[in-house]
Order: C-alpha cells, then sequence, then structure tokens
C-alpha cells in the first residue's frame, strides 16, 4: 500500500498534471466570482477521495478553464495601498522562511487575500515544494469524514507535519464544540512545530477566537498578521485595469 509519504511527495510532482478524473472539489471556490463554475476561479481543482488513498489531495489545472491557472506575485497589483504592499511583501518573505513561521492575510472578501495565498502555493509547487492548500470547509469536511474511517489521529499527525500548509478562509465553516476543539488542537500543533510553515487568511476578530487559538494567533514570536484595508477588488478591477 503507497504510504502517505509516497503520496505527498507525488501530488508534487503531478500538482500541475492534466487531470483525468472528473471527480473534484473547487481548489479555492468563491462563490460570488464570476469566473469558471468548477474551479470557482482559481485554476485549480482538487481530487475528491478519500483520506489515504492515492490522489487524496491531488491538485490539477481545472480542465474546463485556463485563464485563472498563473495566479503569481507578479500579477498581483497592490497599487499605492500601503496594507497590499505590505501584504505581499510578507507572503514572499513566508516562501522564504524569513519571519514568524506563521503568517495571517485578515481583511475581508475580496482585498487579495486568496490571489497572494494562490501565489505563494503556485511558488512552492514550481520549487517542488511539498504544499496543500486547503480552504477552511475542505479542511472541516476531510476531519469529518475521518470520524467514520476512524483516521482521525493520523489525518491530524499529517496535518501538525506537513512542511507548508496554506488554508484559505479560517473561520468561515461554523463549527460545534468538538469541532473547534480539534481547530484548536490544530493550530497549537502548527504554532509549537517551529520547523513547518503556515499561512493562514482570514477575517476572524480576535474577540471571535476561543482564547486557546487567540493566544497562539497573537504570538508575535511565533506568529505575524497583515491587516489588509483596501477596496473590493471585483468592484474596481475595471477602474485599475487589473
Amino acid at each position: 500500500m503507497e504510504s502517505l509519504g509516497d503520496i505527498i511527495r507525488r501530488v508534487t510532482a503531478n500538482a500541475r498534471a492534466t487531470a483525468e478524473s472528473g471527480n473534484y472539489l473547487p481548489a479555492v471556490p468563491d462563490p460570488i466570482a464570476e469566473v469558471c463554475g468548477k474551479c470557482r476561479g482559481s485554476g485549480f481543482v482538487v481530487s475528491n477521495v478519500e483520506y489515504g488513498q492515492p490522489g487524496w489531495l491531488q491538485s490539477h489545472e481545472c480542465p474546463d478553464c485556463s485563464q485563472h491557472s498563473g495566479e503569481t506575485f507578479g500579477t498581483f497589483d497592490a497599487g499605492n495601498n500601503t496594507d497590499l504592499v505590505q501584504a505581499k511583501r510578507a507572503t514572499q518573505e513566508w516562501i522564504v522562511k524569513l519571519g514568524p513561521s506563521i503568517l495571517q492575510l485578515i481583511g475581508p472578501r475580496g482585498v487579495g487575500k486568496t490571489h497572494l495565498a494562490t501565489a505563494a502555493r503556485n511558488k512552492l509547487l514550481w520549487t517542488n515544494d511539498a504544499v496543500w492548500y486547503l480552504r477552511d470547509m475542505q479542511l472541516d469536511s476531510l476531519i469529518r469524514r475521518s470520524f467514520g474511517t476512524k483516521t482521525t489521529d493520523s489525518l491530524l499527525l499529517e496535518l501538525a507535519k506537513q512542511p507548508w500548509l496554506i488554508i484559505d478562509d479560517l473561520g468561515l465553516t461554523a463549527r460545534d464544540d468538538v469541532m473547534q476543539g480539534i481547530m484548536d488542537d490544530f493550530i497549537d500543533s502548527r504554532w509549537r512545530n517551529k520547523e513547518v510553515s503556515t499561512l493562514f487568511t482570514h477575517n476572524i476578530q480576535a474577540k471571535d477566537m476561543t482564547p486557546r487559538t487567540r493566544s497562539r494567533l497573537l504570538d508575535a514570536e511565533r506568529a505575524k498578521f497583515v491587516i489588509i484595508d483596501a477596496p473590493d477588488y471585483r468592484q474596481t478591477r475595471g477602474q485599475n485595469g487589473s
């Protein structure tokens, strides 16, 4: 049986391969974006297979479109907005391990958090780094599905030790006390391990975090955050030409 380590290596090697199966999860779903219905404008889809099976979390270029598959730092237009400039610089520093191992891009929808997170993933993939990219609801689904197969502990262990992990829209999914406790443990495990790098995008106010998560994500020594105050890109794209 293929080991998880082999799966991770194969996922990275084939991350930009053309998908043969039609069974996908959107890599970066966004219900308000007027883009491809399959990948929601990310340009990537993730194979929807059970945890631990061959192809689990394997990313592919979207078979239905190609125009949105090239998110890079070069295509991110920060303009003269100081917050966007800082967010871009912080993300570029994060992928070369400058600064704290946990980076948080914080701001409302439409300010470019997902673009930067996707650009970071693409850069890491092209440099042959094993990176896992999950939307919050995908992470929640993986954990819940693991309950039925009694693989929750091994899944959380893999998530804890993954060298590069990007979670987009952290906190978007409503969670009961059990699931929130698991998420607290997950964030704690990433915070404790200085050898792994984690990028979260979210818009959670500190007062809405659990005390345990708040103490980790506001730890200036191990976590950095950039608050982005910028206009919605979708509303201004026609004005700035990007």
